[in-house]
C-alpha cells in the first residue's frame, strides 16, 4: 500500500498527529510547504490540520485549491484535525471542512472525519491524543485491507 501523510501545523500539535499517523500506515509525511503534488499511484491519501476559525486554516485551504481535481478523484482520503476539546459546535472542525474540499473535488472519503484534542491554543497535545490517532491510523489500514 502506498499512503501519503499531508499537514499544515501552527504549534506542532499537528504535526505530531501526522507523524504518529505516518508511522502507523507506512507513509510519507509532509507538510504543506514540501508536498508540491499528490503522486498518482497513492492508495490511501491523509490530509489534516489544526482548527482555526472554526474550520480549515487558511493555508491549507489555499493549497487545496491550487491542486488540480482530477489529482484525488477517487483516491482513499482520510481527514484530521487538531482542535480543542470543546463540542464540534462551538470549536468547528477543519477535519469536517477538509472533507467537504476533498469530496469536492471527487475524493472518496473512507471514514468519518477524525479530532484530536489539545489543551489550550497552542496546545499541547491532550494526553492519550498520539496514542488515540495510533488507533484511528490502525482502523485506516483495516478499512483499506477491506477494501481490497
Amino acid at each position: 500500500m502506498r499512503a501519503m501523510v499531508i499537514y499544515d501545523s501552527l504549534y506542532g500539535n499537528t504535526a505530531r498527529i501526522a507523524q504518529a499517523i505516518g508511522e502507523v500506515i507506512s507513509a510519507e509525511v509532509r507538510p504543506i510547504t514540501e508536498a508540491e503534488t499528490i503522486p498518482a499511484d497513492l492508495d490511501l491519501l491523509v490530509i489534516g490540520g489544526p482548527t482555526q476559525g472554526h474550520g480549515v486554516d487558511q493555508p491549507l485551504k489555499e493549497y487545496l485549491a491550487r491542486l488540480p481535481d482530477e489529482i484525488v478523484d477517487g483516491v482513499s482520503v482520510a481527514v484530521f484535525d487538531t482542535r480543542l476539546r470543546w463540542p464540534a459546535l462551538l470549536s468547528g472542525s477543519a477535519a469536517k471542512g477538509l472533507a467537504k474540499l476533498l469530496e469536492a473535488k471527487g475524493a472518496q472519503i473512507i471514514t468519518e472525519p477524525a479530532s484530536f484534542f489539545v489543551d489550550g491554543k497552542e496546545g499541547p497535545l491532550s494526553s492519550g491524543e498520539l496514542e488515540r490517532s495510533a488507533s484511528w491510523a490502525r482502523q485506516l489500514n483495516a478499512i483499506l485491507a477491506v477494501k481490497a
